[in-house]
């Protein structure tokens, strides 16, 4: 007959061995996104690239009573895998990081700009982070928060960043503590158009 102490000691090493198990693939991902090979890009509607991510991310938006808004929509060329692990990455952690007692509300905005760029900015009502880790949240394994206060490995920052560098774009991330936070993704527009 097992004790309560064997059971806990089970239990440890059980959550020990999903975090390393977490840890791996998210690397796996790092590395995989970090190859310079050619991308195979596809044209993207992001309207319905966010409704496709929404749908995966389902029971997590009933559970937090998440509200996405999309104000606008565009089209880019893209690896469709892999910018829709950025949309569902920062989706994701403004759901992770909302105020306790505040459903979050994600304000999504795509606009295709001057000089053939599009501009996705992700904008949340979360806790937000002090900006001077504006830059650090980006690097792998960099986190804001201890482990047994928001789950995660640090990685997914670091993945939505270098995707975004393989798309040829930029990522910022904009913020004041207790005051949400923004992220403004500018990739190249869908190719042959202004």
């Amino acid at each position: 007959m097992e004790s309560e102490i064997q059971r806990d000691s089970f239990r440890r090493m059980q959550n020990s061995a999903l975090r390393m198990k977490k840890v791996i693939e998210d690397l796996l991902q790092y590395s995989k996104v970090s190859k310079t090979e050619k991308l195979s890009t596809e044209t993207i509607d992001l309207e319905q690239l966010v409704a496709e991510v929404l749908s995966d991310l389902e029971i997590m938006m009933q559970e937090s009573a998440a509200n996405v808004i999309v104000d606008q929509s565009c089209e880019i060329d893209a690896n469709r895998s892999q910018i829709r692990h950025v949309f569902q990455n920062l989706i994701t952690n403004s759901i992770k990081f909302a105020k306790k007692g505040v459903p979050p509300t994600i304000h999504i905005r795509n606009a295709a700009g001057p000089g053939g760029v599009v501009r996705i900015s992700f904008l949340d009502n979360g806790i937000g982070f002090d900006e001077k880790y504006a830059e650090k949240i980006f690097q792998p394994f960099h986190r804001l928060h201890l482990k047994n206060e928001y789950e995660g490995t640090g990685m997914g920052l670091a993945i939505v960043q270098r995707i975004v560098m393989n798309h040829g774009g930029q990522i910022s991330a904009h913020s004041r503590e207790g005051d949400g936070a923004t992220f403004v993704i500018l990739l190249p527009q869908k190719r042959g158009r202004a």
